[in-house]
């Protein structure tokens, strides 16, 4: 196997654990130190650690508002299960092509492992969020708590939202650099008209 393959899956295997440990390692402190209803100022009021047990979906989105009785945490394990294989078949295939969509992948996958983690084996108490950013300006008024996991998700996505959109001004710049390219003109020594010179 190619070395520069082999460094690609370390990395994607490092980072993944690092990124796993961290969050659970947090999670777990949070879940320990601070009681439910606390709210411990570190930035004035724009950043705070709150405890919330989210029971529904990244940033605390809950289908059960919508749809009561939506079995939350059986249909986010197995999506994320899922996303997790696409997640390593896709890294396989563009890994090396493409960097900004490989770190978009290496840090999604600590994410969904680390909110996966929280519903399988804390079903009854949820997802642990502890970050409460307020700007009080919308939609940070205040952003809804979260944790290391979806942060990693969302900068995750962000990357390769970021390699779509570099992508797509790359089409196009090239479509509009073939568009002005001048037309070639009449080769040297094309054939007169058959009547010049008689």
């Amino acid at each position: 196997m190619d070395k520069s393959v082999v460094r690609a899956w370390v990395l994607l295997a490092a980072l993944t654990v690092t990124g796993l440990a961290l969050d659970l390692a947090t999670k777990h402190w949070a879940d320990a130190s601070i009681a439910c209803g606390e709210q411990i100022r570190l930035v004035g009021s724009m950043l705070s650690l709150v405890l919330v047990h989210n029971r529904g979906a990244v940033f605390g989105m809950n289908p059960q508002k919508w749809f009561p009785g939506f079995p939350v945490n059986v249909f986010f394990a197995v999506f994320t299960v899922i996303a997790v294989g696409v997640i390593l078949v896709y890294y396989h295939r563009v890994a090396l092509r493409d960097r900004l969509v490989q770190w978009g992948l290496i840090l999604v996958l600590p994410g969904a492992l680390g909110n996966l983690f929280d519903r399988v084996v804390r079903p009854a108490k949820g997802v642990v969020d502890f970050i409460m950013i307020d700007l009080n300006v919308w939609p940070a008024d205040p952003w809804p708590v979260f944790n290391f996991a979806d942060m990693y998700v969302t900068f995750g996505v962000a990357c390769m939202l970021a390699s779509l959109v570099r992508d797509e001004w790359r089409r196009h710049q090239a479509a509009a650099t073939a568009t002005a390219a001048p037309s070639p003109g009449p080769q040297a020594g094309a054939s007169q008209d058959p009547s010049a010179g008689t």
